[in-house]
């Protein structure tokens, strides 16, 4: 099947409950570059697909959650 449950951090950061914090902000700032914005896009989904949790998807099986990995098709989905 090629999934893992959540840890119990997970669970408590993903979980949609009242009692658990939904909304984690992020700022990212990059200094001004010549490159072209759609190169530095393509970049910034590379890294992050492969090093956090931006190649999986949430399933549920038996009451529990599941990480997933996102096929090729999901993921020109997703970036679409």
């Amino acid at each position: 099947m090629n999934m893992r449950p959540l840890t119990a951090y997970e669970d408590f950061w993903l979980y949609d409950l009242p009692v658990n914090p939904y909304g984690i902000p992020t700022i990212m700032v990059f200094n001004k570059t010549e490159v072209d914005p759609q190169e530095m896009y393509e970049s910034i989904l590379r890294k992050a697909r492969y090093d956090t949790h931006c190649d999986l998807k949430m399933v549920k099986m038996f009451g529990k959650y599941f990480f997933k990995p996102i096929n090729e098709q999901e993921y020109k989905l997703w970036k679409a």
